[in-house]
């Protein structure tokens, strides 16, 4: 639903805790941005023993384009309380624009932030604007992620986005409410498993447990206008490239369009929505199915009769070749071939495919000796299996 009214203009919460260079990493990023007019940055430093560093930097930053405000929490929240605290500065500004210290941002990721808020605003199937692109389906091996073009500079996603996202009073506090009936995760929880398994300390794996029960999406930019460092700290124990993407740099106008015109919408698990797929592929429209092309989903946790998937069937419906990128692009091409299948379920011949043919389709092209090479190198860092992906 496009608003036509509402004016936010988000505050720019920076959450830091103790890493100093990370932080004056951000802060040179955000002194390089574009703004409109002028913006209220507050840098919010939980309290630790070993980060009065980050607390001088904080204080020193040269902030011109608004006013600066330094909020040093008077004890340690941890990384969940933190985060949630920041969140419910909605309640006092409107909406927030919230980037952890390992961030970095786009030149234009304010008014990309600006724009997308006050178009979504009043879509109550919207939880939140994402600033950064994932280009990785981290729980398939870490298989590319491209989502369909269909002439719009978003997407939809039903993963809330932790690396740059925008709230409003709004949608926030319909969170807030939900969380503070103390929601638990449980086994029948229908997202990717190894979310249940995230630490205490994760506030995000109860926002996906909202947004997924909720039926709710994020707005995310196709180019994005985020990307993560991956610094040693609560998430890595040491730094790491793989979340590094490209970043917009130029841009005069977006394209937006509504959630009931888009056809790039996703579910939790990177699959496109069987009802956006069968507006562009109408003989699969008569059909109840699930899409599960990555392979990771319980199938048992759903209704739905036929499913859409690597795994071979014994009679299956449609078959179709895999050789367009992403996945989907060959189901909407119709292209013949014995690779992906429409099934019913009873007539998959396992209930998980394997992922070999899927790291071939994207990874065959490589050449063995440098592969064996990176190899060694993860076999003495003791991480064999991560060959490809950092």
């Amino acid at each position: 639903m496009k608003s036509l009214e509402n004016n936010y203009k988000p505050v720019i919460v920076v959450v830091a805790y103790n890493r100093v260079h990370s932080l004056n990493r951000l802060l040179l990023s955000l002194s390089q941005a574009q703004y409109p007019e002028d913006v209220k940055l507050i840098i919010s430093i939980d309290r630790g023993e070993n980060n009065q560093d980050v607390v001088e930097l904080a204080h020193r930053f040269e902030w011109n384009f608004g006013e600066k405000e330094v909020l040093y929490r008077p004890e340690n929240l941890g990384l969940r309380k933190h985060i949630l605290s920041c969140g419910d500065m909605t309640e006092k500004y409107g909406s927030v624009i919230l980037l952890e210290d390992d961030l970095y941002v786009s030149p234009c990721f304010y008014r990309f932030s600006q724009e997308a808020t006050n178009y979504y605003a009043d879509d109550d199937r919207i939880a939140g604007i994402g600033l950064y692109t994932n280009q990785m389906n981290s729980y398939a091996g870490f298989l590319p992620f491209i989502p369909v073009e269909d002439g719009s500079d978003v997407f939809f996603f039903q993963a809330p986005c932790s690396w740059g996202q925008v709230w409003n009073d709004k949608k926030w506090r319909k969170f807030r409410d939900w969380y503070n009936e103390g929601p638990k995760i449980s086994d029948q929880d229908r997202f990717p498993k190894p979310i249940k398994n995230w630490p205490e300390s994760s506030w995000l794996k109860y926002h996906i447990k909202y947004v997924v029960e909720k039926d709710l999406y994020y707005v995310y930019p196709r180019i994005s206008h985020s990307t993560n460092f991956g610094d040693s700290g609560v998430h890595f124990d040491k730094q790491v490239n793989m979340y590094q993407v490209n970043l917009q740099y130029r841009k005069k106008t977006y394209t937006f369009q509504t959630f009931d015109e888009a056809l790039a919408v996703y579910d939790i698990f990177y699959e496109i929505l069987p009802s956006r797929l069968s507006q562009m592929v109408p003989a699969l429209a008569a059909y109840k199915y699930v899409v599960d092309i990555y392979g990771t989903k319980n199938l048992g946790q759903y209704e739905e009769e036929y499913v859409l998937t690597k795994t071979p069937a014994v009679k299956p419906v449609f078959s179709f070749g895999m050789q367009f990128r992403p996945f989907v692009m060959n189901i909407i091409n119709q292209l013949p071939g014995k690779s992906l299948f429409f099934a019913h379920k009873d007539q998959l011949l396992s209930p998980n495919g394997s992922a070999f043919g899927a790291f071939r389709y994207y990874y065959g092209h490589l050449q063995p000796r440098p592969l064996v090479n990176l190899l060694k190198i993860r076999l003495k860092e003791r991480k064999p299996f991560s060959i490809l992906f950092k």
